[in-house]
């Protein structure tokens, strides 16, 4: 997922420089600025990410407050730069982003890869004004539409009720065919297509591609997931990175039930597998399982 490389030291690196022998380049940009603190409050490193108009990173810079940090701090604090930037940014320049990592007597530069999924922070979408009053419009008639369908109903429903009422002992016969489902039946049931969704397209594909090294192997319908800590991802309409729209959003911990899938698509350097899920609030859609160097699913404990 990275590659770093030590800035080497110029010839007469210690030599006094005069004022008019510095370089200063002014390159307008915004950008968001993390600090990492330890528990008793005390700063220990700060995260800088330039951002483009786009909202799409350019690079970034990690620099250490206290140089005399422990390996094991040092490295955790990287880990947690790399994940905000790989995790919650899009990157304009690639793939990837720079992150410049400075210590007293070196500079490190690494690149960071950006998991596939929509990330936390990203250009928002434009949406005309015809757009806008076209859908309330369709809101309108629909609702109108509703009306005159609840109307008619509740107006036949004496003349129904009088021919539709199911018999006592037809009832039973029900109930007691419900009580002897297997539970094969009843997991079919909990893993069905929801309501307006074609079952077809929920179907396995593996588009041809090998198997993901990453993705989790026990992931399967029926089978419930969690978030792995440290990532997130969109649930999305249509499998994909860029594919359809973003309809839900899992963070750390967030549960999900495998209701369909997989569909296998191309990453960078590893098969990425997309389930159909259904989150804990009731969204359903597609989520990926993991990216081209991170596993983001796992199975439930």
């Amino acid at each position: 997922m990275t590659t770093s490389t030590a800035s080497p030291t110029p010839t007469g690196q210690n030599a006094p420089l005069a004022p008019l022998d510095l370089r200063i380049d002014e390159t307008p940009a915004d950008g968001h600025y993390y600090t990492f603190s330890a528990p008793d409050g005390r700063l220990l490193a700060g995260l800088l990410v330039l951002l483009d108009n786009r909202v799409a990173t350019t690079r970034a810079e990690l620099f250490y407050y206290d140089d005399t940090l422990d390996r094991p701090t040092r490295d955790a604090v990287l880990r947690r730069a790399r994940n905000i930037i790989g995790t919650d940014y899009h990157g304009g320049g690639g793939l990837n982003t720079p992150l410049a990592v400075s210590y007293t007597d070196r500079q490190l530069t690494i690149n960071v890869d950006h998991v596939s999924g929509d990330p936390t922070y990203r250009e928002e979408p434009a949406y005309p004004l015809w757009k806008v009053a076209s859908w309330i419009l369709a809101a309108f008639v629909l609702i109108v539409v509703l009306g005159l369908a609840f109307n008619a109903l509740r107006s036949r429903a004496p003349e129904q009720s009088a021919t539709t009422a199911t018999p006592v002992a037809a009832q039973q016969a029900e109930a007691g065919d419900a009580a002897n489902r297997t539970a094969e039946e009843v997991a079919a049931v909990q893993v069905s297509a929801p309501e307006g969704v074609d079952p077809a397209s929920l179907q396995p594909n593996t588009n041809g591609l090998p198997a993901s090294v990453n993705a989790d192997p026990g992931l399967a319908p029926g089978v419930v997931a969690v978030m792995g800590e440290g990532y997130n991802s969109f649930i999305r309409s249509l499998p994909g990175a860029e594919a359809g729209e973003g309809v839900g959003y899992l963070k750390p911990g967030d549960r999900v039930t495998i209701i369909g899938g997989p569909t296998w698509l191309k990453g960078d350097s590893d098969t990425i597998v997309w389930w159909y899920v259904r989150a804990e609030d009731g969204v359903t859609g597609w989520a990926p399982a993991n990216t081209s160097t991170l596993t983001l699913l796992e199975v439930a404990p």
